[in-house]
């Protein structure tokens, strides 16, 4: 094969050769919506027979979801946005939907039941799956526009979607005019903390279809940064790091809490510095981070009420911390100094 033709169909009959290339890759700005074919060519010119698709200002967008609490948000979305026909084809796994300060419940045979009703662009939503409802999900829809802005009106706490381009730094998609007014970010058992104008924590990207709550010190209006990308239907590849040590698991919680450790000293054996650091609530386990001697964010996940979250930590609880040896696997209590 030495290159592509690409034609646009303007009838069953007709095809419009627009353009060649011997790329993987071919942009052109003449047509926005419509039959677009592709044939393959070689060193003769013989021509492949032809491969059509309809495009349009449509995008699709496919989920990874989880048993529990997925935090999300909805870069595709169709004319009706109730949660009704958001959740549609997933509605048998999903059986909650929480925003920032409202919530929905679907119970059969009635419907979704709440005051959060529809879903937005600008908000993130924690998406609460049955057990056996992990996998692929997709939505198709409209994406949202290049204005999109973001008015968060005092300083505290919001949770908001992100709508960027995927897996772009944390520094990189916000406007510097704002950043340095965001003291913390904390994404789905993951946060990540500014300090002195740096960042820090396991959460370093902002992943497209996922939700996140930010901690603004003052009111802020912004539109995410972008790279130039342009997206049309795009995966979020965002899961949970399930390679905890045996024994010492635990299960996401829409309630939780992130400490940050800098260091780790022992009088007696030296830094502990290859290891884990686990967090707990009256002997349960309820977050695990992998420790190698740099400033990280430690999980603490709390009760919300839900069966899977029963035994975390409690409101105005103080968690308990111990270090795990990766190789005797000894733990030792942690105690702040």
């Amino acid at each position: 094969i030495e290159g592509y033709h690409i034609y646009y169909q303007t009838s069953t009959e007709n095809n419009i050769l627009f353009g060649s290339t011997e790329s993987n890759e071919f942009t052109q700005s003449t047509y926005m919506e419509g039959i677009f074919c592709i044939s393959a060519f070689d060193q003769f010119e013989n021509e492949s027979n032809l491969i059509c698709v309809e495009a349009n200002e449509m995008c699709s967008f496919e989920w990874n979801l989880h048993s529990g609490p997925n935090l999300v948000s909805v870069p595709c979305i169709p004319d009706d946005n109730s949660i009704e026909n958001i959740t549609g084809n997933i509605s048998d796994e999903i059986y909650g939907v929480i925003g920032g300060g409202e919530a929905a419940q679907y119970i059969e045979g009635s419907g979704w039941i709440g005051t959060l009703q529809d879903i937005d662009y600008l908000s993130g939503y924690w998406f609460l799956v049955d057990i056996g409802g992990d996998g692929l999900h997709n939505l198709t829809g409209f994406p949202p526009p290049d204005d999109l802005t973001y008015n968060l009106p005092a300083n505290g706490i919001y949770l908001i979607s992100y709508q960027g381009d995927d897996n772009m730094r944390i520094t990189d998609a916000l406007p510097d005019d704002i950043e340095l007014n965001i003291s913390n970010i904390i994404g789905e058992g993951n946060a990540a903390t500014q300090i002195n104008g740096i960042w820090y924590g396991s959460l370093t990207h902002w992943q497209s279809g996922s939700g996140y709550w930010i901690n603004i010190s003052t009111p802020v209006y912004f539109s995410w940064e972008t790279s130039g990308n342009q997206r049309v239907s795009f995966k979020n590849n965002f899961t949970i790091d399930k390679s905890f040590p045996e024994g010492f698991q635990y299960t996401q919680s829409t309630v939780q809490a992130f400490y940050f450790v800098a260091e780790i000293n022992s009088g007696t054996t030296g830094d502990l510095n290859n290891g884990w650091i686990i967090s707990y609530h009256k002997n349960q386990v309820t977050g695990a981070r992998k420790w190698d001697g740099n400033i990280i964010d430690i999980p603490v996940m709390g009760n919300d009420g839900n069966l899977y979250s029963r035994g975390y930590s409690e409101s105005g609880a103080i968690p308990e911390f111990k270090y795990l040896d990766d190789t005797t696997g000894e733990l030792t209590d942690l105690y702040h100094a």
